[in-house]
């Protein structure tokens, strides 16, 4: 399985407490819309890996290689 991420958001900068509200509206709004929202208000749980699984990751080896064992983890 291959999985790409060619996915790019643009918002304005934050200008000033002025622009705050249609700036958080918008980030807000991006976040839900793929399912984001959990990780800004601190539901989401932080996944835990087993040692071997960082140390796993960490070495040279192919992508798909890294990702068939963390999946399995």
């Amino acid at each position: 399985m291959s999985t790409t991420s060619d996915f790019k958001v643009q918002i304005e900068k934050l200008d000033g407490p002025d622009d705050w509200p249609k700036w958080k509206w918008k980030i807000l709004m991006l976040l839900r819309a793929h399912c984001l929202e959990d990780i800004t208000d601190g539901s989401r749980k932080c996944p835990v890996l087993p040692a071997d699984a960082v140390l796993h990751a960490c070495t040279p080896k192919p992508c798909g290689d890294i990702w068939a064992f963390l999946v399995t983890c």
